[in-house]
C-alpha cells in the first residue's frame, strides 16, 4: 500500500513539472528578450511583485539582489515601523536630548554611502565633502556652521539635519536611535497631525495594490521577467485617509419637532398607533355611574 502511495505521489510531481515546463518557453539563455513593463501593482510578496498591465494581463516581476529599486511618493503613518530610517530637520535641546516642536515633514529613506542618505546628525546644508566617507553619526567633514553660529554652538539648542532609525512608535510619537556627538542617541519626536511623509527608498515592501510600477528586465517565462530595474510610484497617499473625521456634536436636550413631516418615519407610525389605541380605549370605556345626591331625591 505504501509503495502505491509513493508511486502515485511521484506521478503527480512528474505531471506538475511537465506542466510547468510547458508553460515556460524554451529560450536560449544568451538570447533572453528584454521587456519594458508598465502597469499597476496587484500584489507584493518577498522577492516578487505582481503587475496588471493596461491590457489586463498579469505579469510576475522577479526581484534579485542585483535589482535596482526606487520607491517614491507620499505615504501614511503605517510606513513608520520599527527599523525604518527617517530624515528631518529639527531644533534639539542638546542638554536634554529633546525636541520641543512637532515635526511636520520627514522622509523615509534607505541608508547608503550616498552623502544625502548617510545616517547620522549633521548641520543643515552639509552632509560631508565630496568623495569622503563618514561613519554612522560622525560630524560632516568640512561642513562647519557659519562663524556667527560657532559662538552659539555652546548653547543648548541647535538645528540639525537628523537621519535616524525608528525603534518604536505610538500615538503620533516616534522613538529614534541615532548615535552622534551632539546629544544622546535616544531621541523622541512628536508628529504633527498633518505630517507629510515623503518616500525615497529601495524598500519595495512599502508598495501596495494600486501603486504604479515600471520595470525593465529579461523575460524568462511567458508572463514573467527578472527585473534589473524597478521604479514604483505610490499612487495612494494615505494622508487624507488618516485625518480624523470630526464627530458630530450631540445635544443633550432633545430637539423640538413642530411637524410630523420632520419626524422619522418610524416615529410617525408609532405616534399614530398610540393615538389610535387611545381613541379605541376611550370609546370602549363604560359610562360612569350617576351617584344620587341628597338633593336629587324626590320629596315623599
Amino acid at each position: 500500500m505504501r509503495i502505491r502511495m509513493l508511486f502515485a505521489l511521484g506521478m503527480v510531481l512528474a505531471l506538475a513539472v511537465t506542466a510547468q515546463a510547458q508553460r515556460i518557453p524554451k529560450i536560449d539563455p544568451g538570447k533572453l528578450p528584454r521587456i519594458d513593463l508598465d502597469g499597476t501593482i496587484s500584489g507584493v510578496r518577498p522577492g516578487a511583485i505582481l503587475v496588471t498591465t493596461a491590457t489586463n494581463e498579469t505579469w510576475g516581476v522577479k526581484l534579485t539582489p542585483r535589482t535596482k529599486i526606487k520607491v517614491t511618493g507620499n505615504a501614511g503613518l503605517d510606513v513608520l515601523r520599527r527599523g525604518v530610517f527617517v530624515r528631518f530637520t529639527a531644533t534639539v535641546d542638546k542638554r536634554r536630548s529633546r525636541i520641543a516642536d512637532k515635526v511636520g515633514k520627514l522622509t523615509v529613506f534607505t541608508p547608503s554611502q550616498d552623502q544625502e542618505y548617510m545616517p547620522g546628525v549633521f548641520y543643515p546644508g552639509g552632509a560631508g565633502a565630496d568623495d569622503e566617507m563618514q561613519p554612522f553619526g560622525a560630524p560632516p567633514f568640512g561642513a562647519q556652521p557659519p562663524r556667527a553660529k560657532r559662538h552659539a554652538a555652546a548653547a543648548n539648542k541647535e538645528t540639525f539635519d537628523i537621519r535616524a532609525r525608528v525603534v518604536g512608535s505610538r500615538k503620533g510619537k516616534l522613538n529614534l536611535y541615532v548615535p552622534n556627538q551632539f546629544f544622546k542617541p535616544s531621541l523622541s519626536i512628536r508628529l504633527a497631525d498633518d505630517v507629510v511623509i515623503d518616500v525615497d527608498s529601495a524598500d519595495y515592501s512599502i508598495a501596495k495594490s494600486g501603486d504604479k510600477l515600471q520595470a525593465r528586465g529579461e523575460q524568462f517565462a511567458r508572463t514573467a521577467i527578472e527585473a534589473s530595474k524597478v521604479t514604483i510610484e505610490l499612487a495612494k497617499p494615505l494622508d487624507a485617509a488618516r485625518k480624523k473625521t470630526p464627530k458630530k456634536a450631540i445635544s443633550k436636550r432633545p430637539s423640538r419637532r413642530t411637524a410630523k413631516d420632520k419626524q422619522d418615519s418610524f416615529e410617525v407610525v408609532d405616534e399614530i398607533a398610540r393615538e389610535k389605541d387611545q381613541a379605541e380605549a376611550d370609546n370602549n370605556e363604560p359610562p360612569a355611574q350617576h351617584q344620587e345626591l341628597p338633593g336629587d331625591r324626590p320629596a315623599p
